[in-house]
């Protein structure tokens, strides 16, 4: 059988939450819960690392990461054989992915998967979240990749498949994570889905001006 493969703070003066800052929405129609096999370590039966490309239309500082995704179902239609995940963000390249920016694993059990439903296969589709302990910040405006992979508990068994999205266009693979380039591949139909998440950093007019109606309230206060 084919297996087929998706704070602001200003001077203590203001806060802005955490918004989404570009993503590439889920797929749920007939490819719900397909995509490809992305791994967080070489070594394992696929040695296949994804990534997707997003863009920032500000400067911004990027604190998380969602996504979704399931078990190939080789064995369990679960997590069983998933410790944990990898998310990376990236420099662009060329059109590929180039250095990376912020690296982290993080436990399954603290991306919080939650059940979404089955694929067509009967697998377990998980959407999924990751606070960075440290914020990526002062990110410049511009294209980026985020490589999200699974880390398996058996190299052999069960393989992290990334949760289509409705945005095709872009998807970077490498065959094998630890060596050779990455390479730009679309095949039209497949990709994964992501949202970024973090805040937009202001424009130092808008610190200036923020600044400003700062001092002139505290004067009306006195």
């Amino acid at each position: 059988m084919k297996k087929i493969l998706a704070l602001l703070v200003v001077a203590g003066a203001a806060t802005a939450n955490a918004a989404v800052l570009d993503s590439n929405p889920q797929d749920f129609g007939a490819n719900f819960g397909f995509g490809f096999y992305s791994d967080g370590d070489p070594g394992y039966f696929y040695s296949q690392q994804m990534a997707e490309n997003f863009t920032l239309s500000s400067a911004s500082n990027i604190t998380g990461a969602n996504w979704a995704g399931a078990s190939e179902f080789f064995l369990f239609p679960d997590y069983t054989n998933m410790y944990g995940f990898q998310v990376m963000i990236m420099a662009d390249s060329g059109g590929a992915p180039g250095a990376v920016l912020y690296a982290e694993d993080f436990a399954t059990a603290a991306t919080s998967p939650t059940l979404q439903g089955q694929n067509g296969l009967g697998s377990n589709v998980y959407a999924q979240s990751a606070t960075f302990s440290s914020a990526l910040n002062n990110v410049p405006a511009g294209n980026y990749w985020i490589s999200i992979g699974g880390l398996l508990t058996s190299p052999g068994d069960d393989a992290w498949v990334w949760a289509d999205g409705t945005n095709d266009d872009g998807l970077a693979y490498s065959l094998t994570p630890d060596s050779g380039g990455w390479t730009v591949f679309n095949d039209g139909a497949t990709s994964g889905t992501f949202e970024v998440v973090g805040t937009v950093v202001p424009a130092p007019g808008s610190l200036a001006l923020l600044g400003l109606g700062a001092l002139a309230a505290g004067r009306r206060r006195r």
